[in-house]
């Protein structure tokens, strides 16, 4: 599923029945916040949102 335009009513139909089975079988839906948090190994700056990116880099679409 993705936003790639046009009419999405059939997937919206269709949602609530994925969820539901994905659900049966043991998936447990979180936001990306609780993913994160959960991982131990991302710095906590880039978890919450609050990392900067270090004075000396650039973007790689800024070298061309």
């Amino acid at each position: 599923m993705h936003d790639g335009g046009g009419n999405r009513d059939e997937d919206l139909t269709a949602l609530p029945s994925i969820i539901q089975t994905l659900q049966g079988e043991g998936y447990t839906f979180v936001t990306l916040d609780e993913l994160m948090a959960a991982d131990d190994s991302i710095p906590d700056g880039i978890a919450t949102g609050n990392a900067t990116m270090p004075a000396d880099c650039v973007w790689p679409t800024e070298l061309a």
